[in-house]
């Protein structure tokens, strides 16, 4: 195998599969990178119990071939060397690194003992979808999943495919949110992705085309984006009917400039008892919000003016200042919360109607 490639290219590629491989993997074989250089190309492989990951840079290749190298070794050779062409190279059981002025020998590993991978193909169901669409109804519910390890499918996000729209949802119990958009889909096909594999389809999305293929069948979901393609192994079981816990409609209304909550929030939970889960009190007139926290170091009181819809009467609820300031960071523009009681799920979405909304409980203090 000889192969050169352009150093900042390789790189990037290389940042993609940060993280899949560790210093102490499972199995020993899933802390390599399965490098072959072939047909105008050099492919990156890694695999994990999780997931597998194909990267493709471009490269002018002198002898086709695959080698092993390891995954926690070559990305820090490939960083730090300068900037340019690299030379890689296999010469007997070493594989060499050449740069303008350093080259590497590293030690190969047992490449037959590397699985064979199956990735999306032209045979495969696959629906097209808009990659930034499905970026940011990622990134608007990633942070409502669940955790730990004993929350089983609540570690997931739910992808849920129909006619006209895909819909994801993610919840811990103790939230949820929900984003869509409108997709070419023939039929309806429910899945869960786990959360941590989450990460690497949206660094691939980020990195990638405006279109992504995606395909789900076995267990496995397929993703091809760009110049990278990735499957996820997905969990099985049922997720919660979360619909149960979604009021159909609000009794009282208030809209606000969701930064200026955001702000809010962050300046009143200095004063907050962690213990009580970042308790804050919000007390609702017609045309004004008061955020009240404390603990037993003192107390912060903050006020808002507002647009009410139906708030006749004083209302107070409490709630979980985190959790508020994470679901608003997803609504760019005025936030409406929608409120029932104090006890019953609040609905927080962007005061203009679009495609993303967050249930919370209010807390009991």
């Amino acid at each position: 195998m000889r192969v050169q490639v352009d150093k900042r290219q390789l790189d990037g590629s290389l940042s993609l599969m940060q993280g899949v491989f560790s210093s102490r993997p499972a199995k020993p074989i899933e802390g390599y990178i399965h490098l072959w250089a072939g047909e105008g190309a050099l492919t990156l492989l890694v695999t994990n119990a999780d997931l597998d990951l194909r990267v493709t840079a471009p490269a002018e290749v002198t002898s086709a071939g695959a080698v092993l190298v390891l995954g926690q070794l070559f990305p820090g050779i490939v960083n730090n060397c300068p900037e340019g062409p690299l030379d890689l190279y296999t010469d007997g059981q070493l594989f060499r690194v050449e740069a303008p002025g350093a080259h590497f020998n590293l030690q190969t590993g047992p490449l037959a003992d590397f699985p064979e991978l199956e990735f999306i193909g032209p045979g495969d169901d696959a629906v097209v979808l808009d990659s930034k669409k499905l970026l940011t109804a990622l990134e608007n519910v990633e942070y409502a999943a669940g955790k730990n390890s004993y929350q089983a499918t609540l570690r997931g996000i739910k992808f849920e495919l129909a006619p006209g729209h895909l819909r994801t949802v993610a919840s811990d119990g103790f939230r949820i949110a929900l984003s869509e958009f409108e997709a070419e889909f023939a039929g309806k096909r429910e899945f869960i992705v786990p959360v941590g594999a989450v990460r690497w389809l949206v660094k691939m999305l980020q990195a990638g085309d405006t279109e992504a293929r995606v395909a789900a069948a076995e267990g496995v979901l397929r993703v091809r984006c760009g110049q990278a393609d990735l499957n996820i192994r997905l969990l099985d079981g049922d997720f919660p009917d979360y619909w149960r816990s979604i009021p159909p409609e609000a009794r009282f209304t208030i809209e606000l400039e969701a930064s200026d909550l955001r702000r809010t929030l962050e300046r009143v939970d200095v004063m907050t008892d962690k213990s009580t889960h970042h308790g804050v009190e919000f007390v609702i007139t017609k045309d004004r919000l008061q955020v009240l926290g404390e603990s037993g170091l003192g107390r912060a009181v903050s006020e808002l003016a507002v647009r009410s819809f139906g708030v006749e009467q004083p209302i107070s609820l409490s709630l979980n200042a985190e959790f508020v300031i994470q679901a608003i960071r997803q609504v760019k523009g005025a936030v409406a919360l929608g409120i029932n009681s104090d006890t019953s799920p609040i609905v927080l979405s962007a005061a203009t109607p679009n495609s993303y909304k967050a249930v919370m409980l209010p807390l009991r203090i």
